[in-house]
């Protein structure tokens, strides 16, 4: 797995649980604490997330952080 894959992957699970939870990506930037352009960035895989920002958008999210890294690393976008 290469870290563009990783990085990917992360930003596509993070637009999944988003999207689940019906949210506005400028909602979660706001909750989260970051601009709208740096997670837009993020999500678009352009640029990595750091795990504290992982942490608290699982956290607004309600969702386990661990598990959406665990499915990230599952993604088929990490595959071999």
């Amino acid at each position: 797995m290469t870290s563009t894959q990783h990085r990917q992957a992360v930003a596509a699970e993070v637009r999944a649980a988003l999207a689940r939870d019906g949210r506005r990506q400028a909602d979660l930037a706001r909750e989260v604490g970051i601009s709208r352009a740096a997670l837009s960035r993020k999500m678009r895989g352009e640029t990595p997330f750091y795990v504290e920002e992982v942490v608290s958008i699982a956290s607004v999210l309600g969702i386990d952080a661990g598990r959406l890294i665990a499915n990230a690393t599952a993604s088929p976008l990490v595959a071999a």
